[in-house]
């Protein structure tokens, strides 16, 4: 939630020099910052319960008791109090540490409201944390009882009971500047809040079900808002011409005809629809989905072969040294044939070594280039970069993507994931994007049997281990983490398990290869792997992506429990390559993860895993949002929220058909509100 008309108003203005630099540790800058940084969890000191209640039930909650009496005890040779309480239901002690003057404010005889968590000590019933008022002060607007309570993350310094009173202020220097971005007729026909009341309700809620209302309406706002400025970037896109860049189409068909795999219909159908953005006035942006293994790199190259054929350079940008290897050799080995120049660049590249790419780049006989951040270092200069390619997208900052995507002049832009995105993320996040699905996989590619595997099953892996690399396959067993870590209790590293199956297997050859290692001991290992001078490969996630061995036929998975649902898909997409049946293997040596492995072993397809993923780590983690630039909404829940989201998406299309250029009074608010932070961007920053 954004209101732009504060984010001008620093907070140095209006508190003291401690509490704003307290504040600024805390990532607040402004009374945007401020009035929009919201509780992250809120305490029911509403309900009136029991001594006896609240022992049983190991809860915090509130009682009525009265001081009976006050007796003195030394700790740290320092004279404490205890006070002694009881209602009708049990007594207990309240046991005080460096309290000046409890004495005096807990007086005998007086009743109290009491908010704290009581337990048995020393056969008594005791609090030692815990808040009181006067009964007359109960619910009143100083109160902290009576009343939902909401609690704040603070940092070292400021107290919870402070940072109420700077909220209390931020809302008294607010509220006549703050408008409502959501048109009125959509808060009526919706039945939401308005936004000074949401505001309130957020810091201050009146009951639950009001908070809920709030939050609700913050959701919509986020969504409303998101989607709005995703179409103004869309018709802002549109409004930029580019000249006609690939009328000749011919070397397509030779490209085809020289594959070594018939292509699917699926990649048929989205190669077209590249083919038709390509070919439009404005520059394309589209983001391709496919599985793993569905064939998103063939799609690519026909892209790119299209550029080349027209004298222009294309980009393909991966975001590991080991990946942008493994696409070169794909790609160089079809553009051999077809007679097109190609290259790879990658950091390790010595200057010798990069010189001549660099010229080739600048001068334009080099028409396509595949490789990783080096493809946008300063030195690199294009001659004609007219398509962008970003493989695994959200690998990378928008910062990264847009130094690349500004070194040609208005380029198309294909952007890749094999990692499925819901939905529901789709919708918010990527409404800006026309989007293909290749939602196919080759013929050929075997299904993959997935087992979740418990300790007593372990060995019965292993044999089945055994069985295929003496039928000639091979096998990966990936681990979270190099090496042992003391603090990490039932871990499996990967130097721990290279050194275990190097004595279980003695006549096979097994390898390691972990990201602490130089790109070119990786790529030798990998090598080696390819040609099956090893039967055994140990790695971390280092291959995650992009790794194509046909006769790996097995994949093991240690400590399956710390790996996400997505992230699994990913590792057992590395094999059911080839035409020998495949198996993956989910190890669960510690955490209560039987759900999420049972999930990730019933289904093979990715777009299912997504939503699963989704439901279980939020979109945070599923796009790495701190590094993509991807907004992290404050009060939206993409897993809970998709009839809001939907919502949302009705009326901004509505908005759209009513007032197509927002030029009507009743958005001019919704205008400022969609000053969104420049790192929203999501391909061009």
């Amino acid at each position: 939630m954004k209101i732009p008309e504060l984010k001008t108003i620093p907070i140095t203005q209006h508190y003291t020099e401690r509490q704003s630099f307290l504040l600024h540790k805390m990532g607040i800058e402004n009374l945007e910052d401020l009035i929009t940084y919201f509780p992250f969890r809120y305490e029911d000191r509403t309900e009136i319960s029991t001594l006896t209640d609240l022992v049983f039930s190991q809860e915090t909650a509130v009682i009525r008791a009265t001081v009976t009496a006050q007796e003195s005890f030394f700790w740290n040779k320092k004279r404490q109090v205890k006070i002694l309480i009881t209602d009708h239901s049990a007594s207990a002690e309240l046991v005080t540490f460096n309290m000046r003057g409890i004495d005096k404010l807990m007086p005998v005889g007086q009743e109290f409201y009491i908010y704290g968590k009581f337990e048995f000590r020393f056969n008594k019933i005791q609090s030692s944390n815990f808040e009181f008022e006067p009964i007359e002060k109960f619910g009143s607007p100083t109160s902290l009882l009576g009343k939902i309570v909401p609690v704040y993350r603070v940092t070292e310094g400021l107290r919870q009971k402070e940072f109420y009173k700077i909220i209390k202020k931020s809302f008294d220097l607010s509220l006549k500047h703050i408008k409502d971005p959501v048109p009125k007729y959509f808060r009526e026909s919706r039945n939401l809040l308005d936004k000074i009341s949401c505001l309130q309700q957020l810091h201050y809620p009146d009951t639950f079900s009001q908070l809920e209302k709030a939050r609700v309406r913050g959701a919509y706002e986020e969504f409303l808002c998101t989607r709005i400025a995703l179409e103004l970037r869309r018709m802002q896109e549109i409004k930029t011409t580019k000249e006609h860049r690939y009328p000749n189409k011919d070397i397509l068909t030779k490209f085809k005809q020289e594959l070594p795999f018939k292509m699917t219909s699926a990649q048929e159908r989205v190669i077209q629809e590249i083919f038709e953005d390509l070919n439009q006035e404005h520059a394309m942006h589209r983001l391709l989905q496919g599985d793993v293994g569905s064939g998103k790199t063939t799609v690519a190259l026909a892209s790119m072969i299209l550029a080349a054929a027209n004298g222009h350079q294309a980009a393909f940008l991966a975001p590991t040294e080991v990946l942008a290897f493994q696409h070169y050799k794909k790609i160089k080995s079809l553009l051999e044939i077809l007679q097109i120049p190609c290259a790879l660049l990658t950091g390790s590249f010595s200057t010798k070594d990069r010189q001549p790419i660099l010229e080739g780049l600048k001068l334009g006989t080099l028409p396509i280039i595949i490789g990783t951040h080096a493809l946008f270092q300063k030195e690199v200069v294009y001659h004609n970069l007219s398509l962008v390619i970003i493989d695994e997208q959200h690998k990378f900052g928008v910062e990264q993507r847009g130094m690349l995507i500004k070194k040609g002049e208005n380029p198309d832009i294909l952007a890749m994931t094999a990692t499925p995105i819901p939905r529901t993320i789709t919708l918010s996040l990527y409404g800006d994007l026309d989007i293909s699905i290749i939602d196919e996989l080759p013929a050929g590619r075997q299904e993959i049997t997935t087992t979740h595997v418990k300790k007593s099953q372990y060995r019965a892996m292993l044999d089945k281990l055994h069985k295929e690399i003496h039928k000639g396959r091979q096998a990966f067993i990936v681990c979270p983490f190099i090496e042992e870590n003391e603090n990490m209790v039932n871990v499996k590293s990967a130097e721990q398990v290279h050194a275990e199956f190097v004595k279980l297997f003695p006549q096979y050859n097994v390898s390691i290869v972990h990201g602490r290692m130089t790109q070119s001991e990786k790529d030798q290992i990998m090598k080696e792997f390819a040609l099956n001078n090893s039967q055994i490969l140990v790695a971390t996630t280092v291959i995650e992506v992009g790794i194509d061995i046909p006769n790996a036929t097995i994949m093991i998975i240690e400590n399956a429990e710390r790996f996400g649902l997505a992230q699994l898909h990913q590792l057992r997409g590395r094999v059911g390559r080839g035409k020998d049946k495949s198996f993956c293997f989910a190890v669960n040596h510690g955490y209560d993860a039987d759900l999420r492995l049972d999930i990730f072993c019933s289904t093979t397809d990715g777009f299912v895993i997504a939503e699963e993923d989704l439901k279980i780590r939020g979109p945070g983690e599923i796009l790495g949002v701190r590094q993509t630039g991807v907004p992290v909404f404050k009060l939206a829940d993409f897993a809970k929220d998709q009839k809001i989201l939907q919502a949302s998406v009705n009326d901004s299309q509505l908005i759209f058909e009513k007032d197509p250029k927002l030029e009507l009074p009743i958005h001019l608010s919704l205008l400022e509100f969609l000053e969104l932070d420049s790192s929203f961007r999501v391909f061009s920053g």
